[in-house]
């Protein structure tokens, strides 16, 4: 696993206004697809796409069938959020996952949804979560539940998920075999965009037996879970 953070410096680093980083996004996993990654997912939803960038994304999606996965957003009664009515044209729908997460009655993340949602929408009976869709496209043998009602507990590594600031590989600043065989994920690792959660893990404080940590990480280690089989 390979997570590619977009942190407070990438702020600083790039002088676009997020709303239009679509063509960063593209030349970011164009770089680790070209360079040994086995798929990409973008924890992100891109709501607007110039020309100029929508080709770009267009011809991402022809060189590399199968291997980028873009997340919708269900909202558990009736709205499904995509991304750009015209990414999804250019990816097909068949290319996206729920970024959705299961988390428990005192709002802790300890297992995922893994197994995909029956939900008729756009064309699909049934919609997979995320980090079960990168697992499968990454080379897990099988997704394995391990908690019922379709849920695997997660494994939370204690070694860090490796990552790499956004900032740095669009730039040039990586190595190509920073992303050989990789499974890489594109989110956020800046508190001021709200994409967190609390998994079962302490953050040293007494008495304390959750932590706060950053979705993406969290999405990671999921998929990590998967990947290596080695199942709570």
């Amino acid at each position: 696993m390979l997570v590619v953070g977009i942190t407070p410096e990438c702020n600083r680093q790039i002088s676009d206004h997020w709303v239009f980083w679509l063509p960063h996004y593209v030349r970011v996993a164009r770089r680790a697809l070209e360079t040994g990654a086995r798929v990409v997912g973008l924890d992100l939803l891109p709501t607007y796409a110039e020309p100029q960038a929508l080709g770009e994304f267009f011809q991402l999606q022809q060189d590399f069938p199968g291997r980028l996965v873009l997340i919708a957003y269900w909202d558990g009664e009736k709205e499904l959020t995509l991304p750009e009515n015209r990414l999804v044209m250019a990816l097909g729908v068949q290319h996206l996952a729920l970024a959705n997460l299961s988390l428990d009655q005192d709002a802790v993340a300890r297992a995922q949804s893994v197994e995909p949602l029956p939900l008729k929408r756009h064309g699909r009976e049934a919609w997979p979560f995320l980090g079960a869709e990168l697992a499968l496209r990454g080379g897990a043998r099988q997704i394995r539940a391990s908690a019922g009602q379709g849920r695997a507990y997660t494994n939370l590594s204690p070694k860090a998920i490796r990552s790499l600031p956004f900032y740095r590989v669009l730039q040039g600043q990586v190595e190509r075999a920073a992303f050989a065989d990789a499974v890489v994920l594109i989110g956020s690792h800046s508190k001021v965009d709200q994409d967190l959660v609390q998994t079962p893990r302490a953050d040293g404080r007494p008495g304390s037996l959750t932590s706060s940590g950053f979705g993406v990480d969290y999405q990671a280690q999921v998929v990590n879970t998967q990947l290596t089989g080695h199942h709570l």
